[in-house]
């Protein structure tokens, strides 16, 4: 097996060969929310992780020193208004942002869902990122179902009672369907490999592994 030469370019590489496997083998047909949420668990959260600059803790990596380049625009992208920035697609229209009162019980019992408001043009790639994140690595990932069953709405949320500081910070939430995620999920990884950083694996490499 190859040796991963940096988990911030090689390794979402990796992530997003395999999620394009997957979207034509047979036998994700029937799991390919559950796979493309494992994906992101790890081809979003790891670079994400390892190159933002507001993050309370340096990441003993110490990538932002590695790839300085790569960690500034990054931080450029946070900035931007989610709807303009480069993870943005057009077409995509079930991309809704907000706060919540409560996140027990099932996502179809939520008031705020009932009437979801559109991502605003003020809602920046940051406020959307950090959600998903805290989504993904806290466990806090709900869906919404339509007929037979089928998924129509990635529900990620963040914030509930920190213990350690013993203060409430407000629940928010993303939700987005399946097939928008997808090409979220595209775009960032298309992201990833325009940022300066040395491209050290050999690309054929990964078929063999």
């Amino acid at each position: 097996m190859s040796v991963y030469q940096n988990y911030t370019h090689d390794f979402p590489y990796r992530c997003r060969k395999l999620l394009e496997k997957a979207k034509t083998h047979e036998f994700f047909k029937d799991h390919d929310v559950t796979f493309m949420l494992m994906v992101a668990s790890a081809g979003l959260t790891v670079p994400y992780e390892r190159l933002r600059s507001d993050s309370q803790f340096e990441h003993p990596a110490g990538d932002r020193d590695i790839y300085p380049n790569a960690s500034i625009v990054l931080d450029d992208l946070l900035k931007q208004p989610f709807l303009h920035s480069i993870l943005w697609a057009d077409e995509a229209r079930s991309w809704c942002y907000g706060g919540l009162q409560s996140a027990k019980n099932d996502p179809d019992s939520w008031p705020e869902l009932q009437t979801p408001q559109f991502i605003r043009n003020t809602t920046t790639v940051k406020d959307v990122l950090l959600i998903i994140r805290i989504g993904l690595a806290h466990g806090n990932i709900f869906t919404k179902s339509g007929f037979n069953n089928e998924i129509m709405a990635l529900i990620f949320v963040s914030g509930g009672y920190d213990q350690k500081n013993n203060r409430y910070i407000p629940l928010k939430y993303i939700s987005v369907a399946p097939n928008d995620f997808y090409d979220f999920l595209v775009k960032w990884f298309n992201f990833l490999d325009t940022i300066s950083i040395p491209d050290f694996i050999l690309h054929n490499e990964f078929d063999a592994v």
